[in-house]
């Protein structure tokens, strides 16, 4: 997973938040689908939808505001710092207060459905 990608989604959401935009266009991949899921479940953004214009597929994120905020912050663990935590490490980490995406080998999965499935995995995203 190329984190620079998230970086850079992460600055697109929020530049177009300050604009109140209602969606934000990303280019299409299956692995940001399936984490844009993940956060459609847990309730950080409203959903997504795809779409195709010629040979380019793209993303709709549409964001989702609470008191004219954006419902989250994003923060990518860099490239260089591939962090995999174990289950006990996770249980300590997750305080109820943040959330984390892991890339297990299960696919992307959040920080709670880790402790839950017993799996461990390389930190992709922080929210907060």
């Amino acid at each position: 997973m190329n984190n620079n990608f998230l970086a850079r989604s992460q600055h697109t959401i929020e530049t177009n938040k300050y604009k109140n935009a209602s969606y934000v266009k990303i280019k299409f991949s299956k692995k940001h689908a399936s984490i844009l899921s993940i956060l459609t479940k847990e309730g950080f953004i409203r959903g997504f939808f795809t779409n195709t214009k010629g040979n380019n597929k793209f993303i709709y994120v549409l964001i989702k505001y609470t008191n004219n905020q954006n419902s989250f912050k994003i923060k990518c663990t860099p490239l260089s710092k591939n962090i995999s935590y174990k289950v006990k490490n996770l249980k300590k980490e997750s305080n109820g207060f943040n959330f984390s995406i892991f890339n297990t080998k299960k696919g992307f999965l959040s920080d709670l459905n880790c402790i839950n499935l017993n799996l461990s995995g390389s930190h992709l995203v922080k929210l907060y």
